[in-house]
């Protein structure tokens, strides 16, 4: 176990060694106004300000989810919350840290690759097995055993929740319950939906972590008290998006909405 742990230390602390150099580059963050990540205010002409830009005129979002992954090969990001304030972006609270798919981050996601997708998308509904706190602003729908999300390819329901009270395995090879305690709170990633493509991937959330040394199959998750405080601060009126990515994907992200 202390060898365990000596070796989740030096990936944290190297990870954020990443951030550091990552976010010194003139093309993602600024030295000046950051908390060691996460930058503050986006450097003017900066991949950030880019993406941020990119996400008001596109979704006319006023507020905007960021996670710096660490590498595109392993599952440790940072997540940070930004808002638009007046005639510029700010960072609301300190970033948390985040775990991503097992496999990592890619901006060509696939069925099944344990990756997470790399990009900017909507934050849909919330939903979750828990009772919601009555200051939820987002749209919320408290899950039950019957409900489902499939992820099976060939079905006509690919990338959808759907609620039945059959077995699932009648009408599906694959799926995911969504009553289960890792959906105590979680938000849907739009991710794949519009349209949806089969086998680009499905069930995308943002939702409870299983720990800062774990990882999911292809999510963004945080911890439990954390989520609810971001949960509690989306407001559909603003139009939240998530934006996702290492620093080499946010850049060339930035580049393509030039």
């Amino acid at each position: 176990m202390d060898n365990n742990n000596f070796v989740a230390r030096r990936v944290r602390r190297a990870g954020l060694a990443i951030l550091i150099v990552a976010f010194a580059l003139p093309a993602w963050g600024a030295p000046s106004g950051q908390a060691r990540d996460l930058p503050v205010r986006p450097q003017p002409d900066s991949a950030l300000e880019h993406l941020l830009a990119r996400a008001e005129a596109t979704f006319s979002s006023g507020q905007a989810v960021v996670v710096q992954a660490t590498a595109a090969d392993n599952s440790h990001a940072l997540l940070g919350r930004y808002e638009k304030i007046g005639d510029g972006w700010r960072r609301i609270g300190n970033p948390v840290p985040a775990v991503l798919g097992v496999n990592g981050i890619t901006l060509e996601k696939r069925e099944g690759d344990g990756k997470s997708p790399a990009g900017i998308f909507p934050l849909g509904r919330a939903f979750g097995s828990a009772q919601a706190p009555s200051d939820f602003r987002m749209p919320y729908t408290r899950t039950t055993r019957y409900d489902y999300w499939v992820d099976d390819p060939k079905s006509a329901d690919y990338n959808r929740w759907v609620t039945t009270f059959q077995d699932p395995r009648r009408s599906w090879q694959s799926f995911e319950k969504l009553n289960i305690p890792e959906y105590g709170y979680a938000a849907v990633i739009d991710y794949n939906t519009q349209p949806i493509v089969p086998g680009r991937g499905s069930a995308i959330f943002l939702h409870i972590w299983p720990g800062p040394n774990g990882h999911t199959v292809g999510c963004t998750a945080i911890a439990e008290r954390q989520l609810v405080v971001l949960l509690r601060w989306l407001n559909p009126a603003e139009r939240p998006v998530i934006i996702q990515g290492t620093t080499p994907q946010l850049n060339q992200l930035a580049a393509n909405s030039k």
